[in-house]
């Protein structure tokens, strides 16, 4: 269970959110989100909200990250998955964006599960959950929603994002690829089809961590941070959030997926499973590299008050790629 820390500094202003209704008690939540201060409020009348507040982003894109998760869960809801009501979107009277969700008081987070037979069917349903969003109509909000392969950029083509990977591998030292295997993978990245999966609506970070489940029965009972999502190709958004090599995590209770959860995720993605596994490889070598790039970059801040924490979760995600980093020079091999 999260650390809980009793009130906060912004309690006023959080208190003028509900109007009609007194904050009987207001706890900050804290996990390992590194963008957003969560608080858990309990009104007067006894009901629950979760309360968001964006502590990193500029205020408008803190606020249109908001927007948008609020659209893409409404969007998902009416496609059948279970998601918190989004009732308020806004910024505090300090300018920062805040999002007002409804507490999710049933389920236990799918993470702190450890039984591997049981993780299997949690992603098995996880990514039953995630394949109804196929069908799901963003009513001509794609323009607005699709947001660029390397997560809330702007809108970006496939091959100006490999552009942009390639000035990362360019700086990269961690994959520890030849001059000859940069080439190899830059080719295959160009090269990639990615019409073969269709753009829809991805939640972005459906990992177990983002999921609540009945602790008897392992079904879903809800899905939890829409702040990622975009229309994509499936296979960007979902699938290379949900195979995740490098889950060495700084939680304490988190287990590292193994190889069998891999292998029931793409199995229940289905398609060609062959095709699916290379295509798997090397795209997910970009979005590595970008997250690489991505972590050098928070590290060159030596003024941030969260240095150690992004420093360890730099090391766990390296440590995490041994194995990828071997399945992908045997790719270019």
């Amino acid at each position: 269970m999260p650390e809980i820390v009793q009130q906060h500094a912004l309690l006023h202003s959080l208190a003028k959110l509900f109007p009609e209704q007194r904050i009987g008690e207001l706890v900050e939540i804290r996990d390992r989100g590194l963008s957003n201060t969560k608080f858990r409020c309990t009104l007067g009348d006894g009901s629950m909200h979760l309360v968001r507040v964006n502590e990193r982003l500029s205020t408008e894109v803190g606020l249109a990250r908001f927007q948008k998760a609020r659209f893409c869960a409404a969007r998902a809801a009416s496609g059948g998955i279970p998601v918190p009501y989004v009732s308020q979107v806004g910024t505090l009277d300090n300018g920062r964006p805040y999002s007002v969700e409804g507490w999710v008081g049933s389920g236990i987070p799918a993470d702190t599960v450890q039984e591997g037979e049981k993780r299997i069917i949690l992603w098995k349903k996880v990514v039953a959950e995630a394949r109804k969003l196929l069908s799901v109509d963003l009513e001509g909000k794609d323009a607005i929603y699709r947001f660029g392969f390397d997560g809330d950029g702007p809108t970006k083509s496939w091959a100006e994002h490999c552009d942009t990977v390639l000035e990362a591998l360019e700086r990269d030292d961690y994959l520890g690829l030849s001059s000859g295997e940069k080439k190899q993978l830059t080719a295959a990245l160009y090269s990639l089809d990615l019409t073969q999966y269709p753009p829809c609506l991805c939640h972005g970070d459906l990992k177990l961590d983002n999921v609540l489940v009945d602790p008897e029965t392992l079904e879903v009972v809800a899905v939890l941070d829409w702040e990622l999502a975009r229309r994509v190709p499936s296979i960007v958004g979902e699938l290379a959030t949900m195979v995740e090599p490098a889950v060495l995590d700084i939680k304490k209770n988190a287990v590292p997926q193994s190889e069998a959860e891999r292998e029931a995720i793409f199995a229940a993605f289905g398609g060609d499973q062959e095709q699916l596994r290379t295509d798997f490889t090397i795209f997910f070598a970009g979005d590595v590299i970008m997250n690489l790039d991505d972590y050098a970059t928070a590290l060159e801040d030596k003024n941030r008050p969260d240095l150690a924490l992004i420093q360890q979760r730099r090391d766990n995600y390296v440590r995490g790629l041994e194995a990828f980093r071997a399945a992908l020079k045997s790719s270019l091999a």
